[in-house]
């Protein structure tokens, strides 16, 4: 019977350090992409946000018979191209469409067409 003393189980330090240092490369190769999707998601989240009150102020304008006014919910560092909107009795909006986004490859399109619904859509650049 032989006995296992001298034999030694486990990793070595280079073999450790080499799966660290394959690790930290795959993560640092992810990150730039990680950033961008986080972006992606907080820009549609504003503009869903948005949508949601355009949708309700303008059921709320049809159904008073008055304008209703909202201000548009922006992240600090999301770009807008307005500020609020008016929704008039009739159910048109203005302005119409406002873009969200971080800069012009990253922007969502928010809008309001003839019969009443609200659109997002990407926009193409």
């Amino acid at each position: 019977m032989t006995s296992a003393i001298g034999k030694s189980r486990g990793f070595t330090l280079i073999e450790l350090c080499f799966a660290i240092g394959v690790i930290g490369l795959m993560a640092g190769l992810c990150w730039p992409s990680l950033q961008s999707l986080s972006r992606s998601m907080q820009t549609r989240a504003e503009a869903r946000s948005f949508a949601e009150q355009l949708q309700a102020a303008r059921e709320q304008a049809v159904l008073k018979g008055a304008s209703e006014h909202i201000r548009i919910p922006i992240g600090a560092d999301i770009h807008c191209s307005a500020t609020e909107a008016w929704l008039l009795p009739d159910g048109t909006a203005h302005p119409l469409n406002v873009t969200f986004g971080f800069n012009r490859t990253d922007s969502i399109s928010v809008q309001l067409d003839e019969t009443g619904r609200v659109l997002l859509s990407p926009l193409q650049q």
